[in-house]
């Protein structure tokens, strides 16, 4: 019983971490984004004087960004596989996690 309470502590605290992290990279993004477009101010003027109205500029931009978004995603989500079986494997080697079988631990 001690041992399922120290599972579900653990899992806890990675998955309070983990939504930290996620919120972290959405400010990051969010300011990576606006950097970009303050940079990018010349050619959306030039679209507006060739006759581009904002929405469409605005989709563009929402689509292009949303695009770079999801792929990261997904790459990120990806690559996150082994890199957590890799460290779940180094945390059980370090701290006593007979059996490694609570999921949690995983999806945190």
């Amino acid at each position: 019983k001690v041992m399922y309470i120290m599972d579900m502590i653990t899992a806890a605290v990675m998955l309070i971490v983990s939504i930290c992290l996620i919120l972290i990279s959405m400010v990051i993004l969010r300011f990576t984004i606006h950097f970009t477009m303050s940079e990018e101010f010349r050619e959306i003027g030039v679209m507006k004087a060739i006759g581009i109205k904002n929405r469409k500029i605005r989709g563009l931009y929402i689509t292009k960004y949303f695009a770079v978004s999801l792929v990261g995603g997904i790459i990120g989500f990806f690559l996150s596989i082994p890199f957590g079986n890799l460290l779940l494997g180094s945390l059980s080697q370090n701290i006593i996690l007979p059996g490694r079988t609570n999921y949690l631990l995983n999806l945190a």
